[in-house]
């Protein structure tokens, strides 16, 4: 057995090393800040909700929705008593919306949306596959800084990535035609279909176009347009078991959301400075005058520049009489049908 004798005086220091050294170190410690610094600029800041969508419930489903808006308003926004989304510049600039599937007693499964925070659009989604690895997936037309954005978001760990693009953008006729319906109103909605839609897609490792979109359709009107609009969370849950297919109004809703927050930013006591056209439940043109005539059927403001009345008086007789008036003659031609 050899044993090494250490000299201990060739560890002695003396006054002019033990200065270098504390420069030395202080060196370190701020080349550790600059490094945590750049690691906060080049990570994108994002929230996460999490909700487990094969335990959910009416209750549960409204607290998840309510969280969602919560996390993506801006706080000091708001026209009417409706909150309005931020600008593209408020961090954290991006949403992670975690959905748990339940497909048996013992098989859970997860799959992440990742949305802008100013206008909920979904960019891509994550889901975990094989051991420790993070799958990622990004639409077509999501580029630039964004992009990457999507990969280091969803996918922190960049030796556990694992690409998978989607191949189609994200606008809903190229969703529709990937998934093989004509409109949005044949896309059947409801809990039970999102949580099967999850089971097809996270950790599966082949799956088609079709089955893919078909789950974007449900997550999307699940998640972000439910969060729109309060009507569109309202059809989910009064179908909450059974499912549901879009009426004409949620169609309506959905394609006017960026018309009907700017009618409602720009309103003057609550009046509408031209009348706002939608299409109701039944399918008759909606012919919208004033705030309080949709506001309980909005669930957050799609962000516009400048400044909104927050509050407004109640709509005046002439006003009312004015809305019926619009609405009658907007469908009086429904009445001769056939004749």
């Amino acid at each position: 057995m050899h044993v090494h004798l250490i000299n201990h005086k060739s560890f002695s220091c003396s006054a002019q090393q033990m200065k270098v050294l504390k420069q030395e170190g202080g060196k370190m410690k701020l080349m550790l800040m600059v490094m945590i610094l750049a690691w906060l600029i080049l990570v994108p800041a994002s929230a996460i909700i999490s909700f487990d969508v094969g335990s959910a419930t009416i209750s549960k489903y409204t607290t998840f929705q309510e969280s969602l808006r919560n996390q993506a308003k801006d706080a000091n926004l708001k026209c009417y008593g409706i909150p309005m989304l931020p600008n593209s510049n408020l961090n954290p600039k991006y949403l992670l919306i975690e959905l748990r599937a339940k497909l048996s007693t013992s098989e859970v499964k997860t799959i992440t949306l990742m949305l802008r925070r100013h206008n909920l659009y979904v960019m891509g989604y994550s889901d975990p596959i094989d051991v420790n690895k993070c799958r990622f997936h990004t639409f077509k037309d999501i580029s630039g800084t964004e992009r990457q954005d999507v990969e280091t978001t969803l996918c922190p760990d960049p030796n556990s990535r694992i690409r998978k693009d989607i191949n189609y953008d994200s606008r809903y006729p190229t969703m529709e035609t990937k998934a093989g319906v004509q409109s949005g109103s044949q896309v059947q909605l409801g809990i039970e279909i999102l949580n099967s839609g999850i089971g097809k897609i996270s950790g599966v490792s082949s799956f088609t176009e079709k089955t893919e979109a078909g789950f974007l359709l449900v997550a999307i009107q699940m998640v972000s347009e439910a969060a729109r609009f309060k009507y569109i969370e309202n059809q989910a849950k009064t179908n909450f078991n059974a499912g549901f297919f879009p009426d004409p109004k949620v169609i309506s809703l959905e394609e006017a959301w960026g018309k009907t927050s700017e009618a409602i930013h720009g309103a003057k006591n609550g009046a509408f400075s031209k009348p706002l056209e939608l299409v109701d439940a039944q399918g008759n043109k909606w012919i919208v005058l004033r705030v309080d005539e949709i506001k309980s059927d909005v669930g957050l403001l799609k962000y516009v520049t400048g400044s909104c009345q927050v509050n407004y008086q109640n709509a005046m007789f002439p006003q009312v009489i004015m809305s019926y008036y619009y609405n009658y003659m907007a469908n009086l031609g429904n009445l001769f049908q056939g004749f």
